[in-house]
């Protein structure tokens, strides 16, 4: 047994020895390749749930537009109701002592017309007055003495009358004088005998009279408002270079020349005879000129005004 053992030992041996050069060519011989790893197989992608949008609210009901409201229908104005006059036939022109009954009965005021307290104007009656022709006889003295309100007074004689087509010519509408004689005279007698009225005097050249006029005598307010609210336009139209001096204004009762404007070209005022404040309140005279550009119509245009100066304390 031990025989045995020991020969199974020494064939093991020499198998080793034969075997060792072989395999140590073996180790220093390329190898073969090793067969490649299995890839990994890809990773499944996760899948992502989407998110449900949120349900939107309910848009909240729109409002109603309101509804336009129906146009109220204008209005129509009332015919007014025209009265007739009522004419006194005993005084056509109206009553004596009740100037606001001239001509039919009481009037509206009219404007920039200053009214004492209580009065009440004649109706307007126009503006249709008549110049005098180019020879015609110039006047020496004017004397409005016919009461307020009557046919043919002075009094409230301007440009917001309107005349009636059956008015003779010159007996309404601003009073306009257009020859007067040298020391010529205008008088306002009575009371209201000149009130608010429009006076002009537009002085030009006469061939009746060469020299012309130099003087204005006076303008004479002698009684309660008199020329009160009134406007006296005075116009050296004569181009011979000769001055006209008004001599003097009267204003010697109550309320007299009170708001009375005197507009003048070309003519000096000597005097103005205002013993109390209360005679002449609110009147003033006003010197224009005709030598600037613009000023050679002779109208109370301020771009014209050379001085005022007020009738109390002149």
């Amino acid at each position: 047994m031990l025989k045995f053992t020991l020969l199974a030992l020494l064939v093991l041996i020499h198998s080793s020895t034969a075997a060792g050069p072989k395999r140590l060519l073996l180790q220093g011989q390329p190898g073969a390749p090793a067969a490649p790893a299995n890839p990994a197989a890809p990773a499944t992608p996760a899948v992502v749930e989407p998110v449900t949008p949120a349900t939107p609210a309910t848009p909240a009901n729109p409002v109603a537009p309101v509804n336009p409201v129906n146009p109220v229908n204008p209005v129509l104005p009332s015919t007014p109701v025209v009265q007739q006059p009522q004419v006194n036939p005993q005084y056509p022109g109206g009553v004596p002592g009740n100037p606001g009954m001239g001509f039919g009965g009481p009037q509206q005021q009219q404007p920039g017309v200053a009214y004492p307290p209580g009065y009440v104007p004649p109706p307007p009656m126009g503006g249709n007055t008549q110049n005098l022709p180019a020879f015609a006889m110039p006047l020496a003295e004017a004397n409005c003495e016919i009461p307020y309100g009557m046919p043919g007074s002075c009094s409230y004689r301007n440009k917001f009358q309107q005349c009636p087509p059956t008015a003779p010519p010159g007996t309404c509408g601003p009073i306009t004088y257009d020859r007067l004689m040298d020391n010529f005279k205008l008088n306002c007698p009575i009371p209201f005998g000149c009130y608010g009225s429009e006076i002009n005097m537009n002085i030009g050249a006469n061939p009746m009279f060469p020299m012309g006029v130099r003087k204005i005598n006076q303008v004479l307010a002698s009684e309660p408002s008199a020329l009160q609210s009134a406007t006296i336009n005075i116009r050296n139209m004569q181009n011979n270079g000769n001055n006209i001096e008004l001599s003097n204004l009267e204003c010697n009762n109550l309320l007299a020349c009170t708001g009375l404007t005197l507009n003048v070209w070309g003519v000096s005022v000597n005097d103005v005879n205002c013993d109390q404040p209360g005679n002449c309140g609110g009147c003033n005279i006003n010197f224009y000129t005709t030598m600037r550009p613009g000023c050679q119509n002779m109208i109370a245009n301020p771009m014209c005004l050379v001085e005022a100066k007020p009738c109390w304390g002149y």
